[in-house]
């Protein structure tokens, strides 16, 4: 069976995010604003934007700024939140997590178009779900890697550790073979198909070899750490690794690495990257209240002293028996300061009830700390 872990944060009746609405630019700075903050807002306001991001910025209306350290005694209401837009240096990482996204979702030719298709999840173990289905299809994916001049990348991908390029060339070799699934109930179109494919063929990455690459990518000639073991676990012995520096939950920015650990023994723990952090005001906090889609438990968790933090983080996700709701997502997750309590949404389905479950943390595991490689700005 697929570790617990993995079965938990998975559901199979649930549907991919629909990440197709144009993101919005930050409001201006506010009154008061120095003309350095001004001239920031300008500068940011000519970066290319993610399509992704307004996703989370419909769901979560809340400044974008550098979170601030604060006390309990020295904050309410609408201080938590800073009237300045997002630091320059994390629009630049997030320009280089979204570049790292698409390096890895194709493009694909299919029949004269061009498709983009998020990777799929895979793990290198004897318990995963399509397990049997890589080893069956094992000996025909060398024949068809071999045959295409891409032997080197048929293992990476099989044990979910392939870069970007590996993926898409052995994803492409498949297409070119004709194996390409035909349309179904779960796999309308051409980008589902596909993640279909990868997922009968047992190709794709896991949590840790998209977030180890991610902030490998990122972090430039400061993430020289993750580039090493990268076919084994670089995160559970982060805390005692002195190439590494644990950062506090406020305090995570966009390019920090989170690992989570299972809350039962034996079972499969997570790592994500971060994208986003903000902090909510009580304005956000109230809209959230007010929403049909927060649930019982959620406007029970925004009921709390606070502060909040709201955190959008990347991975690659568990996907069950083969679910669309594997592989690559954008996920968001709150945090209570005042509880130390987490709440997120199941599969990172924004239009479901907040889970909230006091007893772990986001996605029902254990939070294992953010970590920072140093000397990154």
């Amino acid at each position: 069976m697929e570790p617990v872990a993995n079965r938990r944060r998975e559901p199979l009746e649930l549907a991919p995010t629909d990440e197709s609405l144009p993101r919005e630019r930050s409001a201006p700075a506010g009154e008061g604003a120095s003309r350095a903050d001004a001239r920031l807002h300008e500068a940011v306001g000519r970066l290319p934007i993610s399509t992704d991001y307004h996703a989370f910025l419909a769901q979560l209306p809340v400044a974008l700024a550098v979170p601030e350290r604060t006390t309990h005694a020295a904050t309410s209401g609408a201080a938590l939140v800073s009237p300045t837009l997002r630091s320059a240096r994390d629009a630049a990482m997030q320009q280089k997590l979204d570049a790292f996204r698409d390096r890895f979702s194709g493009p694909y030719l299919v029949d004269g178009a061009s498709v983009i298709a998020k990777p799929m999840f895979r793990m290198n173990t004897a318990t995963s779900f399509n397990a049997k289905k890589m080893e069956a299809h094992a000996p025909e994916l060398a024949r068809i890697c071999a045959r295409a001049g891409i032997a080197s990348a048929d293992a990476p991908a099989r044990y979910g550790r392939c870069s970007p390029e590996q993926l898409v060339k052995v994803t492409q070799a498949l297409l070119d073979a004709g194996k390409l699934p035909p349309a179904d109930d779960e796999h309308r179109d051409l980008a589902s198909r596909i993640r279909g494919m990868q997922w009968e063929w047992g190709i794709g990455v896991d949590c840790a070899g998209y977030t180890q690459q991610a902030a490998a990518d990122a972090h430039g000639a400061a993430g020289a750490p993750f580039k090493t073991n990268l076919m084994g676990d670089a995160f559970s012995g982060m805390a005692n690794d002195k190439r590494f520096a644990k950062v506090d939950i406020t305090e995570i920015r966009p390019g920090d690495v989170i690992h989570l650990d299972a809350p039962n023994r034996g079972d499969v723990g997570h790592n994500v990257i971060c994208y986003a952090h903000a902090t909510l005001d009580d304005a956000a906090r109230a809209r959230l209240i007010a929403s049909p889609t927060t649930g019982d438990k959620g406007k029970a968790f925004l009921a709390s002293a606070g502060p909040f933090h709201a955190f959008e983080v990347d991975s690659s996700w568990g996907a069950g028996q083969g679910s669309m709701v594997g592989g690559f997502r954008r996920d968001t997750w709150l945090f209570d300061e005042s509880t130390f309590t987490w709440a997120s949404y199941p599969s990172g389905q924004r239009d479901l009830p907040l889970n909230v479950d006091p007893q772990t943390g986001p996605q029902g595991e254990l939070f294992g700390g953010a970590f920072r490689p140093r000397g990154a700005k």
